[in-house]
């Protein structure tokens, strides 16, 4: 846990906090830029994108933990190449 003490000594030293989150859109345009003729995204070449596409799966199977996705979104991704089924 972050106490309030470290968040000002980390402010003090200039800390520039960001939200590293990235939005479905913001990750749509990731396997965009990672696309090498598909966007199948193996975990130890990218950690991060290739965990989102095992969410984007399991979601589209109903198997989101709360998180569903769209048709448009959906369609965004079936018109990169990306493959459901893996």
């Amino acid at each position: 846990m972050i106490t309030e003490d470290i968040i000002k000594a980390l402010n003090e030293l200039g800390f520039e906090w960001e939200d590293t989150r990235k939005s479905l859109e913001e990750r749509i345009d990731d396997l965009k830029a990672y696309k090498y003729g598909h966007v199948r995204v193996p975990l130890k070449l990218d950690k991060s994108l290739g965990h989102f596409c095992e969410h984007m799966r399991a979601a589209r199977r109903g198997k989101g933990n709360g998180f569903v996705i769209t048709d448009d979104r959906s369609k965004a991704l079936d018109n990169l190449g990306f493959i459901w089924d893996c």
